[in-house]
């Protein structure tokens, strides 16, 4: 009303009409000031009421866009007159020198929030390197424990010829180990998020039988690796590679898969459970 010189419903009007390319009107806000309810009021920021000052139609407001250019000109020029005319401001208690300066304080929070939260970033990935570093550590440190327990094994041994079930149980440990340096390959979830997954990680029907809570009795389970065998040839045209594995004390040889054939092994044991 101050600005267009129009009655309150007039100027309801005007900044009704205003166009967004002129003014946004998601920049006006509607609050409830009084306790005593009745109808909202329309507020704007100190920074946006400037924009819309620009904008408005009438008598003062056209003075106070003159008054503007007047300043955006002396600062142009270097007017060293502004100089008092600051320092004044800064100091003065008036209203709307309070407001503009709270208005800065804002300004300034918002541009230190993505920088906090940068800082705030990188103190993770820092996090995460140490972390890594003291897993790569410990893992080092095992592997040469269990590195000295074979030679201390094999000195044990008759003839220092290792039998057959301690060298399986130590060539699984070092595949295992040598598994998890692996660097692990980003995916496509089925929703669309990136996912890490390892193809390469041995798993095998009952580990995933387990993790889709499934208990299976060994007998249905050895049927299952049969039809889980008949697909994966059906599927790659041959037959799965074989590894050494302990099995009721003795060496068997058993059909090896990776984290890629979790769809396979998954598809066989849904259709057990159906």
């Amino acid at each position: 009303m101050v600005m267009t010189g129009a009655s309150k419903d007039y100027a309801g009007q005007h900044l009704r009409r205003l166009p967004d390319e002129f003014f946004q009107s998601c920049k006006l806000h509607d609050r409830q000031l009084s306790t005593r309810g009745g109808y909202l009021t329309k507020l704007v920021s100190f920074q946006d009421a400037i924009e819309l000052i620009m904008v408005l139609p009438g008598k003062v407001a056209k003075e106070t866009r003159t008054k503007f250019a007047d300043i955006i000109r002396r600062y142009i020029a270097g007017d060293r007159s502004l100089i008092p005319e600051i320092n004044a401001n800064a100091q003065s208690d008036a209203p709307i020198a309070q407001m503009a300066r709270a208005a800065d304080a804002v300004n300034v929070d918002q541009m230190a929030l993505p920088l906090k939260r940068k800082l705030e970033e990188l103190q993770i990935a820092e996090l995460e390197i140490q972390i890594q570093t003291k897993k790569q550590e410990y893992a080092i440190k095992k592997q040469d424990c269990v590195i000295t327990s074979v030679v201390q094994y094999r000195e044990l041994c008759q003839d220092t010829i290792m039998d057959e079930r301690a060298r399986l149980i130590f060539k699984d440990y070092f595949l295992n180990q040598a598994m998890s340096f692996q660097q692990p390959q980003i995916t496509n979830g089925s929703d669309g998020s990136g996912s890490t997954v390892n193809n390469n990680k041995p798993i095998s029907l009952s580990l995933v039988a387990g993790e889709m809570g499934l208990r299976i009795p060994t007998n249905e389970l050895i049927a299952l690796g049969k039809e889980l065998k008949k697909r994966y040839v059906a599927l790659h045209g041959k037959d799965p590679s074989k590894h050494d594995q302990l099995c009721d004390g003795r060496m068997t040889k058993v059909n090896s898969y990776m984290e890629s054939d979790r769809p396979l092994m998954q598809e066989v044991l849904r259709g057990w459970r159906a």
